[in-house]
């Protein structure tokens, strides 16, 4: 299924471009809008500006778009920023379960995390 989104020839003409260019600059104007405010993922408004995702990211960046983040991606990013896991951050603040695949578990079982720095 596609979408067509009609745009009166006068409005299409004010923009002073190639028909086709500007098929691409709306295109891809409208992807980005609608990856700033949540609404598509990288892959999807890539594939909307027709640009590999690579090339979206260039994009974004000399667009100076920022990603839109969920307030857990901002949490992560400040823990590792402190150069600590979740998990160890975690912990600092009180006890937490250490997954049984952990380094720190040593008998195949969940175990409290120590409150170490």
């Amino acid at each position: 299924m596609s979408f067509h989104l009609e745009i009166p020839d006068d409005v299409v003409e004010s923009l002073h471009l190639p028909r086709e260019e500007a098929e691409r600059e709306l295109r891809t104007d409208l992807a980005l809008v609608l990856y700033a405010r949540g609404a598509l993922s990288t892959g999807k408004a890539a594939q909307m500006c027709q640009l590999s995702r690579w090339s979206f990211e260039d994009l974004l960046a000399q667009r100076k778009i920022e990603r839109p983040f969920a307030e857990a991606d901002w949490e992560h990013d400040r823990l590792w920023s402190n150069h600590r896991s979740p998990v160890e951050a975690a912990s600092s603040a009180g006890s937490v379960p250490v997954p049984a695949n952990s380094p720190r578990s040593n008998h195949g079982g969940p175990v409290e995390a120590s409150k170490d720095p």
